[in-house]
């Protein structure tokens, strides 16, 4: 099992003894022989039992669990690739947004369709498109069906081949179990129906209904949860706060229950076994269940007597699937092509051969603002961000020098009565701005990984423009977090200050220093 000592992960066995030192930044219980695990850097990775990697140390910005001996990962601005239980590649997806694990031979994953929206499908075992994503929300199959949502906000169930077996009529449901059963909700109340769709038990419980084991169901009445069997007929009145439906691996004999603040555990004919002493209980596995005190986590046994004294400040109980990690990964994949011609105008801009309108044109600025400016100074193209690219990238806080744009001019105007000479500022749309400032962050599903986007589409190719410049690579003094990377010339210098959020582009003067305002950006670069 996994377990926290409040700073690291680590694992011990049943008897409470450490097998695997702490040392990940998060950890999961084992799924088919494998548990994911995470670094300070926020990398995946898998180890074994011993506490061995498979395939090296982490290096995955997103990672799922092992089912059915796939797990998927995401490299840095990779795509969601699946991997075998030996670490090998077998397929990747380039179009998924978001794929999870697979479920008897299938794989939910959703894409953006030409309107921006995000719809859901399924691949098959080869990673091909085996149902279209044309579903709103869709769940994993469960014993030949899954549900799916219509545009309509209505839940039915699909087959394999992705036929229709159960119309859509329900607001929320479970999956199918093995006895081929699942709870649905009609709006008003919750019942569950066989895989024909036919009610085995109608609609008529407040706070919904969830199947523990054959012919046994926990359910609720919108105040207390009681126990039925498949035909609704109750075993236990309703009467308990709330009892525990973690269903991974569990023994329900015996079952937790809550009775104002504390846990206990009752038998399946609601008589309490082990008094109600415990801030949370979960489900027993194998003779022996996780429990919390006050003192911390620990194991105790069927006659509530502790076989590993609380003193964990986590232990992910071998019932939850949620102590597995992740089912689904998110896409990072950037076509660098397609980010690197986005950002041509800024490496123009950074070069040298990108003008004033170009910039107001980009920028979506308003020239006749920019023009009419009072003071030759620093001024915002425009305050706040905007994007930069749909990659994930971001623009932000950009300034020009503005006092070498415009020219002052002498015209002639008339009012209708008489026509007169009076002086009006000209913007100079063909002439390079000769300083700057803006910052560039990453967004969505690039949040925090600009320090990767510089390294591959920004950085070589800065050094390739500028070959001229004597290039420096240092770390902020004012701010350990980020760093300085200078391109200095003969008559000015251009100093990039990039952390994990952003970077911030300033072109200075020959003989100045990094100033002020790029020291304050820090704190917005460096998150």
């Amino acid at each position: 099992m996994a377990f926290s000592d409040g700073n690291d992960w680590g694992y011990i066995n049943s008897a409470g003894e450490i097998v695997i030192n702490p040392q990940f930044n998060t950890a999961s219980n084992f799924a088919e022989g494998y548990a994911l695990v995470s670094n300070s850097e926020g990398r995946f990775g898998y180890i074994d039992p011993k506490g061995n990697y498979l395939g090296g140390a982490p290096s995955y910005s997103d990672a799922s669990y092992f089912s059915e001996d796939k797990a998927w990962v995401v490299k840095p601005l990779g795509a969601p690739t699946c991997i075998s239980k030996d670490g090998s590649i077998l397929f990747t997806c380039e179009t998924c947004e978001t794929v999870s694990i697979f479920k008897e031979g299938l794989a939910l994953f959703s894409q953006r369709n030409n309107e921006g929206e995000q719809l859901f499908g399924y691949l098959n075992d080869e990673g091909m498109v085996e149902i279209n994503a044309q579903f709103i929300s869709a769940g994993d199959f469960s014993n030949g069906l899954a549900y799916v949502l219509d545009k309509n906000g209505k839940i039915g169930f699909i087959n394999a081949k992705g036929d229709l077996k159960i119309n859509y009529q329900f607001k929320n449901v479970l999956g199918f179990n093995e006895n081929k059963m699942a709870s649905v909700y009609d709006g008003k109340k919750w019942g569950w129906i066989d895989s024909e769709g036919k009610y085995v038990c109608n609609p008529q419980f407040q706070g919904g209904a969830v199947y523990l084991t054959d012919d046994f169901w926990a359910v609720s009445d919108g105040e207390n949860v009681g126990f039925t069997t498949n035909d609704g007929e109750y075993i236990v009145n309703p009467q308990f706060d709330d009892v525990g439906a973690d269903m991974l691996n569990a023994d329900l004999a015996l079952i937790p229950f809550r009775d104002g603040k504390s846990w206990g555990y009752i038998d399946q004919e609601g008589k309490i076994v082990i008094n109600p002493q415990f801030d949370k209980a979960f489900q027993f596995v194998n003779g022996n269940a996780v429990v919390k005190s006050s003192n911390g986590f620990g194991i105790i046994n069927k006659e509530g007597k502790y076989e590993v004294n609380p003193q964990f400040e986590q232990l992910l109980s071998p019932s939850t699937l949620s102590g597995l990690g992740s089912k689904t990964v998110n896409s990072q994949f950037v076509d660098i092509s397609s980010l690197s011609n986005d950002l041509k105008w800024i490496f123009d801009l950074v070069d040298g051969t990108s003008t004033i309108d170009v910039l107001l044109s980009r920028t979506e600025s308003n020239p006749e603002e920019f023009v009419n400016s009072y003071y030759p100074q620093f001024q915002y193209l425009f305050n706040g961000t905007k994007p930069l690219s749909k990659t994930g990238l971001d623009l932000g806080y950009f300034q020009v020098w503005n006092g070498d744009l415009r020219e002052t001019k002498e015209v002639k105007e008339t009012n209708g009565w008489y026509t007169y000479s009076t002086s009006k500022s000209v913007l100079l749309k063909g002439k390079i701005p000769s300083l700057w400032q803006f910052g560039i962050y990453t967004s969505g599903n690039l949040d925090g990984l600009f320090n990767e986007v510089f390294e591959i589409a920004i950085i070589e190719e800065l050094k390739r423009r500028l070959q001229k410049y004597e290039f420096t690579e240092e770390e902020n003094e004012e701010d350990a977090r980020s760093t300085n990377f200078t391109f200095k010339g003969n008559t000015h210098s251009i100093i990039i200050t990039v952390g994990t959020g952003g970077a911030y582009f300033k072109k200075v003067n020959a003989n100045e220093e990094v100033g002020e305002d790029v020291v304050e950006m820090n704190d917005s670069v460096a998150q």
